[in-house]
Order: structure tokens, then sequence, then C-alpha cells
């Protein structure tokens, strides 16, 4: 009989055969799926397999990866040179100089942002069907509606720049031709149902820091061709001092009724540089210390949110002196804090006093002072009628219209906060999943289950089952329940159907078992749960065909597909395949008590050469919990952040 092959001890000149695999896009009906091999040097590679496994495509340093349904793949390699690849035969298409592109939703059109030979910006229009193009030149600024079914994009001209509005559902349709003498376009916002689009004027006289004063704000109505122009200096009541700065979509905002546009204004002061005092000044009760204002200046000098009513041509600053804002759903409530007003203090995220803004009325009053900072334990209904928050272990919900506040849940006798906390500071609560989009319901965590509980506190349901099998269920963001349109980086309200199968993320409590359930009439049923770390789960949009990463400590990532809710998952890819040829330790749980009596559970490595009996060196590394790690492959590295 042949003996065994020895397995090779592991040394510090092979750990760059190691790489990272991340799960990047699965097409509309699950034919295809693309995956990355990321890489401590630098060379990564992206691959796009059939879920067959019959067909590979191999693009080295591929990013911005997209399918355009089962037919055609696109992503940028190397120094921006597009790739567009058509699956079913592999024929490739190489363009350079792209920085970025986009398909229409009809997969008839593929639209691509490039430089020309004189390094200016170009667009082409490409029809996939015929093969046909259309090339324009002189492009600044860029962007599809939500459905990506109409582009609107800035041309620079001679004279200045203009806005083309242009349909792509059949054949392109100029909907609209917006010309702007001295100025172009930039950071082009659709309204969520597209019907409507913002964007910043930027002058063209001299440097564009030199001319901030001149920033105006354009509004455009697509249904009845209505453009609307904020100009700061034509504009009563717009504040002295102040110019427009919305460089970001995020930046941007039009309200759900198409009435009121949000922007941000900053102060012209900021355009001079900072001259750093010969003497610093130090005080024992500052809000915060000087090190930290020095990085990100005084909080009047932060840019704040504005609220612009087009149709009476009036602006009206929804924060004086608060520095974060959130806004309802509908855009007609506005929730703004002061991250400075209860300080100095000793917690680790400061509480705040927070003004509730009616953006109809300009109504404006104190809603609640001193109360938490976290941005988890405060939210705004999808159609503005309630605040949700977390206060003293207990979500409350505020009916803004009737000024009433309500405990949903100090009647409940089960903890929606974190019983397990050991950390000097205030318990996180579980969690807010989501609202349904009325507002009628809200959906709340405890540690094993999602519950949905009405606003007015009128029933309560547990919609998982977890807390008997000892399994923690999370509703997965990959759902697609998120608004699109957020404002100064604040996600907006999560919207929830239970008319149709959620997809829920399960755990264990020691992360022992892992995988993803549906959760349809009421009953969780398992798509994959097994006794390895599973995650990055995508559907296929069109088809219940799933892609997964599967890992344990002892076996690197793979690629499973899984096709059909009662499928069986099949492994596409083996990252790693080396592994098999190193020695390699293994992990365990470990229980312990400490010196307070308190019973804790810890893990423990044992090296690639442990026999039983012997004597090891051993490293303790005792920073929070770490027994959720059980089950996590760890790449060979030198790169730790622990040491």
């Amino acid at each position: 009989m042949g003996q065994a092959k020895q397995k090779k001890q592991l040394t510090i000149a092979d750990y760059h055969l190691w790489s990272t695999m991340n799960l990047t896009a699965i097409s509309g009906k699950g034919l295809w799926v693309g995956y990355s091999l990321r890489y401590d040097s630098g060379l990564d590679t992206l691959f796009v397999s059939s879920t067959d496994g019959k067909k590979k495509f191999i693009y080295p340093k591929g990013r911005k990866a997209k399918f355009c349904g089962d037919k055609w793949f696109a992503c940028i390699t190397g120094k921006n040179s597009l790739i567009l690849t058509m699956l079913e035969t592999g024929k490739r298409e190489v363009m350079e100089g792209v920085s970025d592109y986009e398909f229409s939703a009809n997969g008839k059109y593929f639209v691509i942002f490039s430089k020309d030979s004189n390094g200016k910006k170009a667009m082409t229009i490409r029809n996939l069907f015929s093969g046909t193009s259309e090339i324009v030149g002189n492009i600044s600024s860029w962007s599809f509606n939500n459905d990506r079914s109409v582009l609107a994009y800035d041309v620079k001209n001679e004279t200045g720049s203009e806005v083309i509005i242009l349909s792509l559902q059949d054949i392109p349709k100029l909907l609209a031709q917006l010309p702007f003498s001295g100025y172009t376009a930039i950071n082009i916002v659709w309204k969520e149902n597209g019907d409507s689009l913002l964007f910043v004027l930027r002058s063209l006289q001299g440097p564009a820091d030199e001319n901030l004063s001149q920033t105006k704000l354009a509004y455009f109505h697509c249904s009845d061709l209505k453009l609307f122009i904020l100009e700061p200096e034509k504009t009563d009541g717009f504040p002295k001092g102040k110019h427009i700065h919305s460089i970001f979509s995020n930046d941007l905002c039009i309200s759900e009724d198409g009435k009121r546009v949000l922007f941000q204004l900053l102060p012209d002061s900021l355009t001079q540089k900072y001259i750093d005092p010969t003497v610093e000044i130090w005080h024992g009760d500052d809000k915060r210390i000087y090190t930290e204002r020095k990085l990100t200046g005084t909080l009047d000098e932060w840019a704040k949110a504005a609220v612009w009513y087009p149709d009476s041509s009036t602006i009206f600053e929804i924060m004086p002196q608060e520095t974060h804002v959130m806004l309802s759903g509908n855009q007609q409530f506005a929730l703004s804090s002061n991250l400075e007003s209860c300080e100095p203090q000793l917690e680790y995220t400061a509480k705040r006093n927070y003004y509730l803004t009616n953006l109809i009325t300009q109504e404006r009053k104190l809603w609640m002072a001193c109360h938490s900072g976290e941005i988890q334990h405060t939210f705004m209904s999808p159609s503005g009628n309630y605040i949700a928050y977390f206060k003293d272990g207990n979500w409350f919900t505020y009916n803004i219209v009737k000024n009433i506040h309500l405990n949903l849940t100090s009647s409940m006798n089960i903890a929606f906060y974190d019983e397990t906390n050991d950390i000097p500071d205030e318990p996180d609560a579980y969690g807010l999943a989501g609202w349904t989009a009325s507002d009628q319901s809200i959906f709340l965590y405890d540690q094993f289950d999602v519950w949905e509980v009405t606003t007015d506190g009128s029933s309560l349901k547990r919609l998982t089952h977890g807390r008997e099998k000892g399994i923690c269920f999370r509703i997965t963001k990959s759902n697609k329940t998120l608004n699109s349109q957020g404002f100064l980086s604040v996600t907006p309200p999560a919207v929830i159907d239970l008319k149709t199968p959620l997809l829920l993320h399960a755990t264990t409590l020691n992360k022992e078992q892992q995988g993803f359930f549906t959760l349809e009439r009421d009953f969780e049923k398992p798509l994959v749960f097994s006794s390895h770390r599973i995650e990055a789960l995508l559907k296929a949009d069109q088809a219940d065909v799933y892609a997964y990463i599967q890992e344990d400590y002892e076996n690197p990532p793979s690629l499973q597909i899984k096709k059909g809710k009662n499928g069986k998952p099949h492994c596409l890819f083996q990252s790693n395949p080396h592994h098999k040829e190193y020695q390699w330790g293994k992990v365990a749980v470990i229980s312990y008590v400490t010196s307070t009596g308190e019973k804790l559970k810890g893990l423990l490595y044992y090296p690639s050469v442990y026999k039983k009996g012997g004597v090891y060196p051993m490293i303790v590394y005792i920073y929070e919990k770490q027994v959720k790690k059980f089950k996590e492959y760890m790449n060979p590295t030198v790169y730790l952040t622990y040491g």
C-alpha cells in the first residue's frame, strides 16, 4: 500500500499563495455568477462562471462587475479597460479609457463613459441588439433614473452647457434639452419615481473654488417640462455668507410629493486657509477637545441642510445649530441634532438634543432632550407619521401628529436589548429591521426572533420561532427592502412587505451552525443551514437560484450553488486548494469561569503540530467575545490588525 503524502510545514514564504474570495454578482436567471479572488500582493482576479461549471471567464484585476440579464457581462480591468463579454459565445470587446458604464433596464442599450483622444469625457450609447453606436463628446456628468429607462447628461459647449434627458425605453427619444449659459451641470439626482430631477449648476467663470457664491440649483419636472432655478443672489432669505454646497449625490434630495428640495449650505469662510495658532488653548469643559476641533473644524463651519420650495422660490434652514439630520420617508419631517449639545460626558456616544421640524409649515420644536446619539436607536417612518426610538431598554413610537409617546415593548417580558452586555456603556438594542409601507407596523428583533408590532401598540406578532430552536433570525438586506434614496449618508427607512417571501440569515448563539431561511406564510423554511460559516448569499432576480460562500476553520471558503429551494447545493469553486498540502491546526470552543464567577466561552486554537501530552507556548487574546469566530477560516498573514 502507498503511503499518504506528508503535509508541508507552513512558512511565511507560503503566505502569498492565499487569497480571499468575494461574491460579486449573479445573473438574472442564475445561469452565471461572478466572484473575485483578492491577494495581499494586489494581484486580484475576477471570474465569471456558469453555475453548471461548464464555462469560465477570467478578468485579471477586474472590478465594477455587472450582468445584463444572462446574455452580457461587463467589467473594468487594469487601467480603465472595459471588457464586454457575450456570455453564450465568449466573444469579448475591449474599450480603453473607460471610467464607468451602465446597462439600460431593458437590456437593449449599453452606455459607456470614457475619455476621448483629447482627454475630454465622452459617452457612447451602444445598441446591443443592432450593434450600432452613438458617441456624445464633452460630457461633464450623467445619471440614470432609478429604473434605468431614462438617462440625463450634461454636455459642455462654447457658451456653457446643456442638460439632455433621453428615454432609452425603446428607440432613443429626446425628452428635454436644457441650455445653461456660463454654467455646467454636476451631481444629477433623480426623484424616486423618476418624474423629476435635480442638479447643481457650477459657474464656468474662473476657478471653481473662487465662484462658489454663483453656484445654483436646477429642478426640472419631466411631465410638464417646468424648470426652476435657485439663484442665491435673487432669492429672498438666502443666508448671507453661505453658498450651495452639494457636490455628492446624497447631498441632494427631492421630496416624495415633489414640492421640496433638500440641499446643503456651507459658510464662505471655509474657503480661507486654516492658520495654526501660536498658542493652543485647551479648556477642561470643552465639548470637543482641541485636536478634534482642529481636525474637523468648529461646528459652525460644517455644512448644514436647507429646504428649497421651488413653487414659492423660498428657502428654509432646517438645522441652524445642529450637525446631523434624518428625514421621514416622505421628506415631510426632519429630525435634527447637535453632537455637542449634551457634552462633555463620559459615554462612548454622547446623548443629544433632538429637534423636530415640519418641512411644510416650518414649525420647529424640541422633540427630546439628551436622547441616545446611537444611529440605530432612532428611526423615522416611511410615510412620516411616526418616530421609533429605543430608550431605557424599550422600543417606543412617537405619533408626530398626535404628539403621543407609546411604549411598545414594556409588557412583553422579553428583552429587546443585549442582556449579555459587559462593557461600561448602555446595552445596544437588538435592532429595528424596518416598517410596513403604510407605517402600520414596525419589525423588531429580540435575541432570537423577528416581531411585527403595530405602531399604535394594538397588536404584536412573533414572525419566527428561533427561541425554541436556539436560532437567531435576522432579515437580510438582499431582500431589496431599502428605499434607495438617502440624504447626508443617513440610511432611509427600510420598507418590508410580508406578502413576498423574506430572506432570513440564521445562526446559533455560538455560530456553530449558520445559514439562510425563507419566511413564508408565518413559517421559516431552511434554504441552507449547516455546521459551517455561511455568508454572502445572492439570489437571482428571476429564478430560485442561490450562490453563497461556505467555510470553516479547517476548510477554506468555497462557492456553493443551490438551484431551487429544495435543491441540493453543489460546490462550484474551491478557493485556496493548496490548503490541503499544508499542516493545519484546529479550533475548539472552551468554557471557563472568571474570577467573579461568570461563565464564559472562548476559542482554543491548536497548533498544526499538536500532539496530546506535549507542552506548547500559548498566546492569550481577551479583547471582546471570540466565540463568534468559531467557524471562520483565517488566511495566514503577517498583516493582522491585532498583532
